[in-house]
């Protein structure tokens, strides 16, 4: 046994089964040290005295495993070559390489074969360390509605390829789903683009570094999503080919895109493409019938990574879940200012996500693609029911725009600084936001609150004009310039230099001060708009 086994876990694991017969027996204080033998002189290539030491060991000792540490796959490859000639007619041997880039039917050659062994009912299989009860539920559910699993919880063939590629199911359900379309080769790109999604992109440090990340993220930027544009940036990548390696280095630098992510990237999909038997090929031409058929692959596969719209893009996506949750409220997501949809100002009413991340306390959902309701009715009628698809209309929010407002009225509707919106926004139950360059109220609220949401604005509308009605003020234009603003925000006239429609009298006025003020706006009754003169106390 190790010596960093845990042997309380599995003392108190057997013990249950064995009506706590189970023993253990330790044995401590005892090691067995490694013996280290190295070579009397140094050698000027170490792969090929590594071969000729491997080939000695095998001429020389009984028959068992010879494990040789190189620093590389290029170092493997070429000691496996020069041990292959050695042994040409020598007794039989296998010389097999072990590194991270290996495909799965070259692992199988290393490792034995597991037996051919199942388990039926995860939910009651004895675990050594059981997960959490509710996250396999999850999970066993979450393959049930992608159709991995019958309802006898066996293996569908769609479940057979999933174990088979060993891959995220979703994004096995997205593959198949576009073997069926006929666009497997783009979304095999979207999948292994999917795998470092988070890593795509950098920023660089400063200002101009980030406004120059973003004009090169626009300049990819698909009006789908964030999905397309991952395609998009693969197949520029992949334009300069396998030989042209520093050039793919400088377009990734330029373009602030990752270049070792983009090469894990197209090692999952040389990987996969592998196993699934499918030669690749690259077709730019993006029309609409084949984008449509890409959504729907990646509907197939992330169905359950469902948002809806909440209105402006600052409120973000309502998230909706087939899972319980101990929270009434519903659960919010921002999106990243870095989005597709965010740089190309698009809202869409329902979008898939690739992830939904928590960060600083703040919910965001990643990599996003619009989403045609219609698509959901193809996926699981079992998890179409669970989130109430034929409802989702009634959560979406609809907006209405109100043009008939001065600007006067809206400044104080929203208030200074827009303070009074979380007010409004609590009142109609959505979302209220000022727009002062196009002289625009927009509302965004359940289709069901939308009537009431209006008749509220305008309302509050109607109130604040008759405040402005009833003062008249002096907003300063520039310099020393006013306009002044008279009945429902209407302009009355303009002020320039020693102009001005009101006198302010500060404190310390003599005994006379009120027959002053009280002459003075006797003498001034008849101007349109009047001069009023009124007394500041301290």
């Amino acid at each position: 046994m190790s010596a960093t086994l845990d042997t309380e876990l599995l003392y108190n694991y057997f013990s249950k089964g064995f009506r706590n017969l189970c023993g253990k027996l330790e044995i401590g204080g005892h090691a067995y040290s490694i013996e280290d033998t190295y070579l009397d002189d140094d050698v000027e290539n170490y792969v090929q005295a590594s071969v000729a030491k491997a080939v000695a060991i095998h001429r020389s000792e009984a028959i068992g495993d010879i494990l040789v540490f190189l620093t590389g796959q290029e170092e493997i490859d070429l000691a496996i070559n020069e041990l292959n000639q050695k042994l040409v007619n020598n007794k039989p041997y296998k010389a097999l390489p072990l590194h991270g880039k290996l495909f799965e039917d070259e692992i199988k050659d290393i490792f034995e074969k597991i037996p051919n062994k199942r388990i039926d009912n995860i939910e009651s299989f004895q675990w050594l360390e059981p997960p959490c009860a509710s996250n396999l539920q999850e999970a066993n559910q979450t393959l049930i509605w992608l159709n991995a699993l019958d309802d006898q919880d066996k293996l569908t063939d769609l479940g057979q390829n999933m174990a088979h590629l060993s891959i995220d199911p979703k994004l096995t359900a997205m593959l198949y789903k576009a073997k069926e379309l006929q666009c497997l080769s783009q979304i095999l790109i979207i999948a292994g683009m999917l795998t470092v999604s988070q890593n795509i992109w950098w920023r660089g440090k400063g200002h101009e570094a980030k406004r120059m990340a973003i004009a090169a993220r626009r300049n990819f930027s698909h009006e789908s999503g964030d999905h397309m544009t991952l395609l998009i940036v693969y197949w520029q990548w992949r334009d300069f080919g396998d030989d042209k390696k520093k050039e793919q280095y400088d377009w990734c630098r330029n373009h602030f895109v990752n270049a070792k992510s983009l090469k894990l990237a197209n090692d999952f999909i040389e990987e996969i493409s592998k196993q699934m038997d499918h030669e690749m090929t690259i077709d730019k031409d993006l029309n609409q019938d084949l984008i449509h058929r890409i959504l729907q692959c990646l509907t197939a596969g992330f169905f359950q990574h469902l948002a809806v719209s909440n209105g402006p893009l600052r409120a973000g996506y309502r998230v909706i879940s087939a899972f319980s949750s101990t929270s009434t409220k519903p659960l919010i997501a921002r999106v990243s200012q870095m989005s597709a949809l965010s740089i190309n100002d698009q809202m869409p009413q329902y979008i898939l996500y690739n992830e939904l991340v928590n960060l600083n306390g703040i919910n965001y959902i990643t990599t996003l693609s619009k989403l045609d309701p219609d698509w959901l009715h193809s996926v699981s009628q079992q998890w179409q029911d669970t989130v109430q698809i034929s409802c989702l209309h009634r959560i979406a929010y609809e907006s209405f725009t109100f043009t008939e407002f001065t600007v006067a009225v809206i400044r104080a509707v929203v208030g200074k600084r827009n303070c009074k919106l979380n007010m409004i926004n609590e009142a109609i139950q959505g979302v209220i936001e000022a727009n002062y360059n196009d002289t625009e109220l927009t509302i965004w609220c359940q289709k069901s609150n939308l009537d009431s949401a209006k008749k509220t604005i305008k309302d509050m509308a109607e109130k604040e004009k008759q405040k402005l009605s009833d003062e008249q003020e002096e907003i300063q234009i520039v310099g020393r310039t006013r306009i002044v603003m008279g009945n429902g925000g209407e302009c009355k006239m303009i002020l320039v230099e020693n102009e001005f429609i009101r006198i302010i009298l500060g404190s310390g006025l003599s005994k006379n001060g009120d027959n002053f003020i009280e002459k003075i706006n006797a003498e001034t009754s008849d101007l349109n708009p009047r001069v009023m003169c009124t007394s500041k106390s301290e």
